[in-house]
Formats: structure tokens, C-alpha cells, sequence
């Protein structure tokens, strides 16, 4: 059988498992999996093919890539729909930068900031774009 690349997760470390879960299902929309461990250690969360694991850490809230600089994001998320997306995370009152915006290499993008600071840019190609093959 020929390799074949099938998904990616992040691992955001956190402080608190259950906090962050329940911030990625009622602000974001992620389902909650099951969690490891007494007090949990461990879970991920899931909307559609994306996912992300989010490991506890003592003492560790926000560990994101903009302590280091200030552009910098921790996950990117290629989605469809992100008008509809925007409005949904609106609703449910996660934090978003704004509304979608289009950059200047043909991607619409929102970034939406998780409970312990982590920074996920969720883009989507304006029509006349898409991803090359030979890229």
C-alpha cells in the first residue's frame, strides 16, 4: 500500500484539560472526546477532519508562538464556508480578530484565539484560487 499522509493534530499544552475541551465545544463547535487520566491528562477535540490534543501541563496557560512573535500563529486550518464559520463562532462568543479578511496571497482568513491563548487561523481560497499539486 503506497504512504499516504492522512491528517495532522496539534498538541496545545494547557492547564486545565476540561476548561480548554469545553472552550473548543462551546465557543468553537469541536466535539469532546474522551478524556485519559484522574484529574485528565489528555483529550482531543474534533469538528469535521480537524483536530486538536490537548495535553495537561502544571503551571503552563498559553503557550502560544506569539510570545515569540507577534504575526506568528499555532495551527492553520484550510476550511470551506468561512462567512458561515465566522458567524457561528460569533455567536457562540469566541474570540475572533475580526471578519474575514482577504490577504494578499488569495486566502480569506479569521483568527480565533483558544482560553489559553493559542492563536488558530482558519483560511479559505478566494474563488480564483486553489492549492497546486506541484507546489
Amino acid at each position: 500500500m503506497p504512504m499516504k499522509f492522512k491528517a495532522l493534530a496539534p498538541v496545545f499544552l494547557v492547564e486545565d484539560v476540561v476548561r480548554a475541551a469545553e472552550h473548543y465545544h462551546d465557543r468553537m463547535g469541536f466535539e469532546m472526546t474522551s478524556y485519559f487520566g484522574n484529574p485528565p491528562e489528555f483529550t482531543i477535540v474534533q469538528r469535521a477532519e480537524v483536530r486538536i490534543a490537548l495535553r495537561r501541563c502544571c503551571g503552563v496557560r498559553g503557550g502560544s508562538n506569539r510570545k515569540y512573535l507577534d504575526d506568528a500563529i499555532d495551527a492553520y486550518v484550510w476550511i470551506e464556508g468561512i462567512n458561515d464559520f465566522y458567524r457561528d463562532l460569533k455567536e457562540r462568543g469566541a474570540s475572533v480578530a475580526g471578519p474575514p479578511a482577504l490577504r494578499v496571497y488569495g486566502i480569506r482568513e479569521i483568527e480565533v484565539r483558544d482560553a489559553d491563548g493559542y492563536i488558530i487561523c482558519f483560511g479559505e481560497f478566494a474563488a480564483s484560487q486553489s492549492f497546486s499539486k506541484n507546489a
